[in-house]
């Protein structure tokens, strides 16, 4: 039989051993530098005997000098979490402990060496480690700053309008359904909705441009705000108008009310505007309507304020209109869809018209206007 190969020399043992140290320290050190750079930090308990751990790395990340923290102790690591957040951090690791082998995440909020809080996300596993519990809960804490900012910023533009910074329309429509409960439970209660509308707000657009347009109506927004009582709120609506849920006591008379606060906010939007080297002068249209239980819901009464607006542009610029029973069928009968449009042209029912301009001077005629008139369905033709 062949004779088999000598053992291993001592020696070789010794340069083995050597090799493999050597090649876990470099492990442990890639370990480490990756997770510095990627700002995370391990983290390691066992509740069977409250040993706790967590990474050297954390001193770096929150700004501490090396050695000032414990990094042993879960009493140390505790008072670095928010107060609000002990409750949620304790349940995670509950929960954790009572699946046992699962992963878990949760957020919190760490305190910095400046002393502000930045939110983490401490993600691990329960695994077993053979202790009398049978479990090791070990993972790493990673900062999730930039993607809870993304979040609160998603949140906000779908609640707020991003030029004013005001509640948009969304949230304009909920606070005023919840002023409408608020008014039907509350006899002492008076709500009024304004409209203000800007007057040839496009025109400014087109000519100074969307920029100084952006800045007017962070100007206005600021004015009208100043105005406010606490328990009323201001939004900005779709293009160039601002929504305002004003809520007053039924010790005062709502409509003599109503007539103050608006003068109030029509002086603050005619007040000029300093655009070097000019001054811009603006005016509007305003549109109110005064909460009735006959209204039933907000939606009603939003429509009813609308209607008031139609009616006050309708009369000119810097008009105001307070909504007066009926004025919602005139506006719905007056309004055309897009629908009437089509059918009125596929039955010709536009019809052109000449109005004759006369010269003052010697009273003859100079020319003619030509119009075009819509005829309805049922023959009466539709004023302009």
């Amino acid at each position: 039989p062949p004779t088999p190969p000598p053992p291993p020399s001592p020696r070789w043992y010794r340069r083995r051993q050597r090799q493999m140290c050597i090649r876990d320290r470099l492990e442990a050190e890639r370990n480490a530098l990756a997770l510095a750079s990627a700002s995370q930090v391990v983290w390691d308990y066992e509740p069977g005997d409250n040993s706790f751990f967590v990474g050297t790395e954390l001193e770096k990340v929150l700004g501490y000098e090396e050695g000032s923290l414990d990094n042993t102790d879960p009493k140390s690591w505790l008072t670095l979490i928010h107060p609000n957040d002990h409750s949620a951090y304790f349940a995670a690791l509950e929960v954790a402990k009572l699946r046992g082998n699962q992963h878990f995440e949760q957020q919190l909020r760490v305190r910095h060496a400046d002393g502000r809080y930045r939110w983490y996300t401490l993600k691990g596993s329960s695994l077993p480690n053979g202790s009398e519990t049978g479990l090791r809960l070990t993972g790493v804490l990673s900062d999730a700053s930039q993607q809870r900012n993304s979040q609160n910023r998603l949140l906000s533009d779908a609640i707020f309008d991003v030029v004013t910074g005001l509640p948009n329309y969304a949230l304009y429509l909920d606070r005023l359904s919840q002023a409408t409960r608020r008014a039907i439970a509350n006899d002492d209660l008076q709500l009024n909705i304004v409209i203000v509308d800007i007057d040839r707000f496009n025109v400014v657009n087109d000519r100074l441009g969307q920029e100084i347009g952006d800045s007017l109506l962070k100007t206005i927004a600021r004015r009208i705000e100043k105005l406010l009582p606490e328990t009323s709120s201001l939004a900005r609506m779709p293009g160039d108008q601002f929504a305002i849920i004003h809520e007053t006591s039924a010790d005062q008379d709502a409509m003599e009310s109503a007539i103050i606060f608006v003068d109030q906010v029509r002086h603050a939007v005619s007040q000029p505007v300093r655009v070097p080297p000019n001054e811009i002068y603006l005016t509007c249209c305003v549109g109110v309507a005064h909460w009735d239980p006959q209204m039933e819901t907000a939606d009603v009464l939003h429509r009813c304020v609308d209607s008031a607006l139609f009616d006050a542009k309708t009369r000119g610029k810097d008009k105001v209109a307070f909504y007066k029973p009926g004025m919602l069928q005139e506006t719905t009968s007056t309004a055309l869809s897009i629908e009437d449009l089509q059918e009125a042209l596929q039955e010709r029912r536009f019809e052109l018209l000449y109005q004759p301009i006369m010269r003052l001077s010697d009273r003859q005629l100079a020319g003619f206007e030509a119009l075009v008139r819509l005829r309805k369905a049922d023959g009466e033709i539709l004023e302009p």
